[in-house]
């Protein structure tokens, strides 16, 4: 088959008859308006300010071949070449953070006006940031997180506090991309939020509903900086780099407390840092706070009244384990009722709940808390 047969297949029927002129563009668009039921625009006049055009990265633009229209209602106005892809119209909802009106374009003018407006390079996080942060879109502000220490040690709680201090007064970089992720992080409802260091850069992703999604990226001159202050956060050895650490603390957004749990593990290209995030009220979820089906819930309330037996909760990382299992000993809990769990660690407290945080070098393992526990009147 010819190169020019190729290209042809690649191409959109309505595509091929504009381009050979059997049929006119407002002929086609009237067609195409009708069967899709969505608004044609055409993107050769579109002009987006600064503050929308950062609402969306030039390489997701590209990817789902859409342009940003304007914001309108509290609604992003974007034109797409295929609006009735469902995926690149989540891609696009989730990224932006709100809602979408959807507009028709024809690709040609899509791409055409992608160039005209991004310019050729993918403008920088900083300088896409500025403009959607002067108008209240984009980031969270810096100022809406207080970090909170969970270390003993003294000298940890004084560099939370100049930490917090730079965050209200004059932020570095560091301090405002870590900030600004982990706020990004918990208003997506995010699970995990991921620093991954690569050739080229550092990149953020963040897991929502089980799955990982890129968040932003930052140069790799950034990369050393943005570890050691999480490092800092966390009460880890910053001079330490050659094997994995773990480490906590707690972040204070608005009316919601989060416990941050940090791992570092040593890669080809640097450190690679994941955060989990745990929201400290999940734990008081109800069982059909849960939105199991209703056999499966019915089961489970079964199995949680018998007297005695054994349960097993089982599932991949993010499954929701430790929520289902917090939820059942919710359902489980009264004052005529002594509950003790072992855990390691402790995610969630639970008023009326005697949890024991497994400590292997004090010798407070699983089988020496089990054995204690019998001496413990359990009922």
């Amino acid at each position: 088959m010819s190169e020019e047969g190729c290209v042809m297949k690649r191409k959109k029927l309505g595509e091929l008859l504009l381009e050979r002129s059997l049929v006119g563009k407002e002929q086609l668009a009237s067609a195409l308006e009708e069967v899709t039921h969505i608004p044609y625009v055409d993107c050769a006049s579109v002009r987006p300010d600064a503050a929308t055009l950062s609402l969306i990265p030039r390489g997701l633009a590209v990817k789902c071949e859409a342009i940003p229209i304007e914001t309108k209602n509290k609604e992003l106005v974007i034109a797409m070449t295929e609006p009735q892809n469902l995926a690149s119209v989540d891609e696009i909802k989730f990224t932006v953070g709100m809602n979408i009106s959807l507009r028709l374009g024809f690709r040609s003018e899509i791409l055409a006006a992608i160039e005209r407006c991004y310019g050729k390079g993918e403008p920088s996080s900083a300088a896409a940031a500025a403009p959607a942060a002067e108008n209240g879109q984009g980031t969270e502000p810096t100022g809406a997180i207080e970090f909170i220490s969970t270390s003993a040690r003294q000298a940890n709680r004084e560099a939370m506090q100049e930490i917090q201090a730079e965050l209200a007064h004059r932020p570095t970089p560091a301090v405002r991309i870590v900030s600004e992720m982990i706020a990004a992080a918990l208003k997506k409802n995010a699970s995990d939020l991921h620093l991954e260091p690569q050739a080229t850069g550092v990149v953020g992703r963040i897991r929502v509903d089980g799955l990982l999604r890129d968040l932003r990226r930052e140069p790799r001159t950034m990369q050393n900086a943005l570890t050691s202050r999480i490092k800092i956060l966390a009460d880890m050895d910053i001079a330490e780099r050659r094997i994995p650490q773990d480490g906590r603390f707690l972040v204070r957004m608005g009316t919601k407390q989060i416990e941050v749990r940090v791992s570092t593990l040593p890669t080809q290209y640097g450190e690679k840092v994941v955060m989990r995030l745990l929201n400290t009220d999940a734990g008081l979820l109800q069982l059909a706070e849960l939105k199991m089906p209703e056999q499966v819930e019915a089961s489970l309330r079964e199995v949680l009244s018998q007297p005695q037996g054994l349960a097993l909760v089982t599932g991949p990382t993010g499954s929701g384990k430790s929520t289902t299992l917090y939820c059942a000993l919710n359902f489980l809990r009264r004052p005529s009722v002594n509950i003790v769990t072992v855990e390691d660690p402790v995610e969630y407290v639970l008023p009326g709940i005697n949890q024991v945080h497994v400590n292997n070098r004090a010798g407070l393992t699983f089988a020496s808390c089990l054995r204690s526990i019998l001496r413990q009147d359990p009922t």
